[in-house]
């Protein structure tokens, strides 16, 4: 309907590696597209493949979603139930990354601490 209209939901001011990446996504979680299979395409490193779909979501509000169980790669969901499963991957991933902080915290502290008290022992 909205493309009947003449309405666009696309970015107009992607560059080409942006609008190369975005264009090799495809709809579906059955689609999804690995980072390897994006690389061997495009011949961009790992990192910059990661990096123009992490600028994609978060500087152009493209609704990109990942997946770590087969099919592996990133998708355009197609669904709530799609958008939702790939909103909950990251949350899983946010509270993991929240668990090693404070593991790292706790165990600089308690290293630092035991340095501290044993200098002021000697």
């Amino acid at each position: 309907m909205a493309e009947q209209l003449g309405i666009s939901f696309e970015p107009d001011d992607l560059n080409e590696i942006e609008r190369r990446i975005k264009s090799l996504i495809k709809k579906g979680r059955e689609n999804a597209v690995s980072v390897k299979s994006l690389m061997a395409i495009t011949g961009l490193s790992n990192v910059k493949v990661r990096d123009t779909v992490r600028h994609l979501i978060n500087e152009h509000n493209v609704l990109i979603c990942s997946a770590t169980t087969p099919p592996a790669g990133y998708y355009f969901p197609v669904s709530m139930e799609e958008k939702d499963s790939g909103t909950k991957q990251i949350e899983s991933r946010i509270i993991e990354l929240a668990r090693r902080l404070r593991a790292m915290n706790r165990a600089a502290y308690e290293r630092f601490y035991s340095q501290l008290r044993f200098e002021e022992m000697r």
